[in-house]
């Protein structure tokens, strides 16, 4: 506590002098925050890589990392019949679900946004509104479990980011995706 007092004072001695130590401080305080991102996003990644071991190494579920978040793309139809907006049964006890719950309630300072993604074909309002109602499937039945609903969101997203060529099939399979963006609050 004491020291915490005395970079205040030191803080607000400087900003009557005119320094530019309190730049400094900034700099110091951004740096911390950026490495306590690293970090958090470090045991994140951990955790839900050992959860995923037990899942065949198909690249279909795929873990990414950038400096900021880290990402879990699932393909829709481990979690989706074609053409349905209802949860396959005992999505939230399988793998990648249940790793995505524990992870969610062991990191408690990470939230979570749902994109669900479509292939092309169909038409952009009807991938569009099939996209949405997965999207609240999912994140309905998220809020079952016991973590806290501020801390997730969702989005149906159509088409609108296309990872594969609509002209194949594998190439529309790897478009119709969920991707579930984990970051800092």
């Amino acid at each position: 506590m004491r020291k915490f007092i005395g970079v205040l004072l030191g803080v607000a001695l400087c900003l009557a002098a005119g320094a530019t130590e309190p730049r400094r401080v900034a700099t110091l305080s951004a740096r911390s925050q950026a490495l306590l991102i690293t970090r958090e996003l470090d045991i994140a990644e951990a955790l839900l890589r050992k959860r995923l071991e037990g899942l065949p190494s198909d690249g279909q579920v795929a873990v990414l990392r950038d400096p900021q978040q880290l990402t879990l793309r699932v393909p829709v139809s481990a979690l989706f019949d074609a053409d349905s907006a209802v949860l396959k049964p005992d999505s939230l006890q399988q793998l990648p679900l249940s790793a995505v719950i524990e992870l969610m309630r062991r990191r408690y300072r990470l939230v979570s946004q749902i994109n669900v993604y479509s292939d092309g074909i169909g038409g952009q309002i009807a991938n569009h509104g099939l996209t949405e109602q997965r999207a609240l499937a999912l994140l309905t039945a998220l809020h079952t479990t016991r973590i806290r609903p501020t801390r997730m969101t969702a989005a149906g997203l159509g088409a609108e980011a296309e990872i594969g060529s609509d002209e194949t099939p594998e190439g529309r399979e790897q478009n119709r995706r969920i991707e579930l963006v984990f970051a800092l609050r």
